[in-house]
């Protein structure tokens, strides 16, 4: 075999040039192997290069070289011809080698209609400007107005980076063809089309109206679309948008939405999706539908979901299920997996302005929980409706949780009058507040503390509990109640400091008082004592006064010490003589911090009635506690020094003081304990503050009140 077709080759190059083109062309036509054929292409394409010739040639060679070229443009007219029969590498080699050459193809192929087909694939393979301008003429032989036809559509999906599968059915092949210049295709595309669409009653070939459509829908060429309703070109297009099944036509369809000629079928044509490709060419340009005037049009598309019964369980049970409609403007929850991650993307936001109520959203987004793409689960959590957000709190990536929590949080809403809505958000609260993301244990903590006041003290807490008594105080006082006798530990302590807050320590004196008192023979924690007494303090009636003496002999120093303190604010900083003698007793308390207390009360009140900083009887029991051994004390005796520096009206100096301030300097300088010599060097530095301070101030006191020697002067002249 390869021997015949060695020799036919051989015989073939022995015939005259001008018998050697018809010869290889007459074979290839009738080879019927593929390989033979590419031999046979490639003898022939040699013939199709035109020769070389210098200007300063001889006059013999330039008339050879010219009729050399006339042979080469016979040669690349007969390969033309024979487009069907050439395999794929000579094609590819034929385009290289005809260059620019395309206007004499053109003559030559122009005037015979059996060439008619494969001058239509030529210029969709090459691009040449001259051969697809003569797509219009080819659109009107019968023979060649179906391939025209449809390289004139893959042209213009080429030309607009368009895959060309979005046209089918109304495209048969939908390989690629043409290796062209896109930019030039593009350029001369608009023309060629506003000329086949002038002939279009003549040819009535619906892809060059899906052509003008794709050429103005994406601005390549408005002027294409019609103007007038009785255009022959607008009812094509109006037609094409109608009974096309090819996703372009969907697509032109949701681009042209606001076209006032083109916009009731376009409507149409979005509300059906045939396939998934109509769903897919839509969803991938959803951003479109940001356009005000668009996203009007797409809301007046109702998709409603029904309810349909579900496969059986292996247990045998009927569930039921949400689907939509055949031919829904939206994909059913079994397709959304096979849509690509663009339109996964874009799909929550279409299906917000489609889906007419909560149950079709649900339908439609609800699979996309599992979802791979963390930022398709972030879109369809920006538009799932409140009963889908819980699933996305407890999503595995922070901005798809975080962004979650934002959205069902209840800030701003009136939850303190909704208790069941309370109850069924602290279920979800109470694990929330367990999450891995930060954020979203911030927000679970803080949306807990608004709708369990007793919970926390922040200022959300605080918020809700006055918004809660200002509602309903009846209610707010027996909730109050309630956890002060049954509470934890902490929600007592939290609501005898919200009681405090909102000053409705009065209407629960009573149960403060039942806590201190029945401390003895109950088992209340000591902290929720000490609060009752620091509440009680805030209160001036004899119970809240006897209960606080009866709490300065409890056995827990922490109630002692409030004790101290609520007695100190009771009396206003005057002392009756056994409440004096208490607090003497208490001056050697073993616990630091019920001695300084002790101490600061003595001090503001002003024992002995003396005018100075320290009293002397308080004063020497702050010097013994600045010299006692354990550095708590002595630390708290520091803080007994500082508070009544602080209390000073004038920054008197006296020889208590003198006392003090020398204890407390050694303190600074010697003291074995590192806290303590820290703590003395700050009061020391402090007190030096505050006393230039008192004195910068009393320089300018004086001299405000001197008259300046100006007017002294005025007055001396006057």
């Amino acid at each position: 075999m390869q021997d015949a077709l060695d020799q036919r080759i051989r015989l073939i190059r022995s015939l005259p040039a001008k018998a050697r083109v018809p010869a290889l062309a007459e074979a290839i036509a009738i080879t019927p192997s593929l390989d033979e054929r590419s031999r046979l292409a490639i003898e022939l394409l040699e013939l199709t290069i035109p020769p070389a010739v210098s200007p300063r040639s001889a006059p013999w060679d330039r008339w050879w070289a010219s009729a050399r070229a006339r042979l080469a443009d016979e040669a690349l007219a007969r390969t033309a011809r024979l487009w069907h029969h050439l395999p794929a590498d000579a094609r590819s080699h034929f385009l290289l080698i005809a260059g620019d050459r395309w206007q004499v193809v053109l003559d030559a192929l122009a005037g015979e209609p059996e060439a008619a087909p494969a001058l239509a694939e030529l210029a969709e393979a090459s691009g040449d400007p001259a051969l697809v301008s003569h797509l219009p003429i080819l659109l009107l032989d019968e023979r060649a107005s179906e391939v025209a036809e449809q390289a004139l559509l893959r042209l213009t999906c080429a030309s607009l980076s368009l895959p060309v599968q979005i046209l089918e059915p109304d495209l048969k092949d939908t390989s690629a063809r043409t290796n062209a210049d896109l930019a030039e295709v593009a350029q001369a595309l608009p023309r060629v089309a506003r000329r086949a669409l002038s002939r279009i009653a003549d040819h009535q070939r619906r892809g060059v109206a899906l052509c003008a459509l794709l050429l103005g829908a994406f601005g390549r060429a408005r002027e294409l679309l019609p103007t007038r309703r009785e255009e022959p070109a607008a009812q094509a297009m109006r037609g094409v948008l109608r009974f096309s099944h090819a996703p372009a036509t969907r697509l032109c369809a949701f681009r042209l939405l606001e076209h006032p000629i083109l916009g009731e079928p376009a409507l149409e044509r979005v509300s059906r999706a045939h396939h998934l490709g109509d769903h897919e060419v839509v969803l991938s340009a959803g951003h479109l539908s940001l356009s005000p005037g668009r996203a009007r049009r797409l809301r007046t598309i109702a998709v409603r979901a029904r309810t349909t019964p579900a496969p059986p369980s292996e247990l045998g049970e009927v569930c039921m299920r949400l689907t939509l409609p055949r031919e829904s403007a939206l994909p059913d929850g079994s397709l959304v997996e096979s849509l690509s991650t663009a339109s996964r993307r874009q799909l929550p936001r279409v299906a917000a302005q489609l889906a007419d109520d909560d149950l079709t959203l649900r339908a439609v987004l609800d699979p996309m929980l599992a979802d791979t793409d963390d930022l398709s689960r972030y879109a369809a959590m920006r538009q799932s409706p409140e009963a889908t957000l819980r699933d996305y709190c407890l999503d595995p990536s922070e901005p798809v949780a975080r962004g979650a929590m934002l959205r069902w949080s209840l800030v701003g809403a009136d939850h303190y009058a909704t208790a069941p809505v309370r109850r069924r958000h602290m279920e979800l609260l109470n694990k929330l507040r367990r999450s891995p993301h930060a954020w979203v244990r911030r927000i679970a903590a803080e949306d807990h503390a608004r709708l369990d006041c007793w919970s926390s003290l922040s200022p959300a807490s605080l918020l809700v509990a006055r918004r809660r008594y200002a509602h309903d105080g009846e209610a707010f006082l027996v909730d109050l109640r309630h956890v002060l006798m049954s509470g934890s530990t902490d929600e007592r302590v939290r609501a005898i400091a919200i009681a405090s807050r909102l000053e409705i320590l009065d209407r629960i004196e009573s149960l403060l008082v039942a806590l201190v008192t029945q401390s003895a023979s109950q088992a209340v924690d000591p902290r929720v004592v000490a609060s009752a007494v620091k509440a009680l303090g805030r209160l001036d009636s004899v119970p809240a006064r006897q209960t606080v003496r009866w709490a300065l002999r409890h056995t827990d120093a922490r109630v002692r010490a409030n004790a101290v303190e609520a007695m100190a604010r009771q009396r206003g900083g005057s002392l009756d003589t056994p409440t004096r003698q208490t607090l003497v007793e208490l001056k050697q308390d073993a616990h630091q911090r019920v001695r300084a207390n002790a101490i600061c009360a003595l001090l503001d009140s002003g024992e002995d009635q003396h005018d100075t900083l320290y009293a002397p009887s308080a004063t020497s029991a702050l010097i013994a506690m600045l010299r006692d051994e354990r550095p708590a004390h002595r630390t708290s005796a520091l803080w007994v020094a500082e508070h009544a520096a602080g209390r000073s009206p004038r920054g008197d100096s006296s020889k208590s003081t003198d006392a003090v301030l020398a204890h407390v300097q050694t303190m600074a300088a010697q003291d074995p304990d590192p806290g303590v010599r820290t703590r003395a060097a700050r009061l020391i530095r402090t007190l030096h503050r505050r006393r230039a301070a008192l004195a910068s101030t009393s320089a300018r006191t004086t001299s405000d009140n001197t008259p300046g020697l100006s007017s002294i002067g005025g007055e001396q002249r006057c």
